[in-house]
């Protein structure tokens, strides 16, 4: 690990390949097709000259992706960026991919962690 970096917990791929493998029936490298075909499925959708742009595509359980516009800046106008006024210029309006978790999940989040302000 680089030094001045600070650890940080993660799961990574591999490990979710193999806690997918172990509890069902499927390789780690069927189940990594199948994240490969996933992701290649997404890229397809934003690629797409036909994809609509409220289209949301379910992740079974977990939760949703959705297409959110992000409104471009305006020549000359200012934004705060870290405390610094920064002055814009001409960007085009453009969408960005966002995620949204089921709400069993959110409810469970916050059943488990109430417990953290005490």
């Amino acid at each position: 690990m680089p030094r001045n970096t600070r650890y940080i917990p993660r799961i990574l791929s591999r490990d979710i390949y193999t806690y997918i493998a172990n509890n069902t029936s499927l390789e780690k490298k069927q189940v990594r097709e199948c994240f490969k075909a996933y992701g290649d499925m997404m890229v397809d959708l934003i690629e797409s000259d036909y994809t609509p742009e409220d289209l949301t595509v379910l992740l079974p359980k977990i939760g949703t992706f959705y297409f959110h516009k992000h409104k471009g800046r305006k020549n000359g106008s200012t934004y705060k960026f870290y405390g610094k006024e920064v002055v814009a210029k001409d960007e085009k309006s453009y969408y960005r991919l966002k995620f949204k978790t089921c709400h069993q999940l959110n409810a469970l989040i916050k059943e488990k962690t109430k417990h953290y302000e005490e």
